[in-house]
């Protein structure tokens, strides 16, 4: 009973702050972090995120490498949590990212508030909501799984991927490394926050069709929305090598 007891507590501490009703039950005593930005800032981090997916593109197709791919190199890694409990993590395995940089990118289905997520959201750590009720699954097994893939496959433009596939093999060395923003874990008092969420809506005519095979995000609905919203771990200092990224799940971000 006191290894079941053990085990319970320990899959509890890394679920509970994807747990609604327990944020929800916290959210008045952990004071919050709010964030509103300007139009001209959502277009900066857009902008940011297009030259983050640009620069991989030049590096994967072995171009020429520029001092601007130089200046921003640096790579990630899944490794075992610093956090005992918490399990796996996310570490910077290459370079330094600078603070105010894109870090890594959550990947995953993009639910508006109408659509139907119930049974994906069951048992399911990675559902991340955002302030306007929009959700994004970074689950990589399971039904969440077979939605992303049909969705990708649904919306692939002739030899055109939609998004990326890759996330959903962390391990496969052809994954794209800063896909996996689904894996970095809470602060506490021992590990501080490096990295915060910003929610960003990318219109579908700023990202050119070649870069949407590095885009780890795809709408559940393929309705008449001219965006996808994606949701990307911005650095809060600079972050050195063999550094764990970890974040505050109670960050609250809202767009203009």
């Amino acid at each position: 009973m006191k290894k079941l007891l053990q085990a319970f507590h320990q899959r509890w501490e890394g679920y509970k702050y994807r747990f609604l009703p327990w944020i929800m039950f916290k959210l008045p005593q952990s004071n919050p972090a709010q964030h509103d930005y300007a139009p001209e800032k959502q277009d900066d981090l857009l902008g940011k995120f297009i030259q983050l997916l640009t620069l991989y593109n030049t590096n994967k197709t072995e171009a020429a490498v520029s001092d601007q791919l130089l200046k921003h190199k640096f790579s990630l890694r899944l490794g075992d949590s610093n956090i005992k409990e918490a399990g796996r993590g996310v570490f910077i395995s290459y370079g330094t990212v600078l603070k105010h940089d894109i870090v890594a990118i959550y990947p995953g289905t993009v639910y508006m508030p109408s659509d139907a997520k119930f049974f994906p959201s069951l048992n399911n750590p990675f559902l991340f909501r955002c302030h306007d009720n929009i959700c994004i699954d970074g689950k990589n097994s399971g039904l969440s799984k077979s939605i992303y893939k049909s969705c990708g496959h649904r919306d692939t433009l002739g030899k055109y991927k939609f998004c990326d596939f890759t996330w959903l093999d962390p391990y496969d060395p052809h994954c794209c490394f800063f896909n996996v923003g689904q894996f970095v874990n809470n602060q506490n008092n021992h590990f501080l926050q490096n990295v915060e969420y910003h929610e960003v809506d990318v219109p579908h005519r700023d990202l050119p069709l070649h870069l949407r095979q590095f885009f780890p995000n795809v709408n559940n609905s393929s309705l008449d929305l001219d965006f996808v919203r994606t949701v990307v771990l911005v650095a809060t200092r600079d972050i050195e090598h063999g550094e764990e990224l970890f974040s505050n799940y109670f960050t609250i971000v809202n767009t203009v």
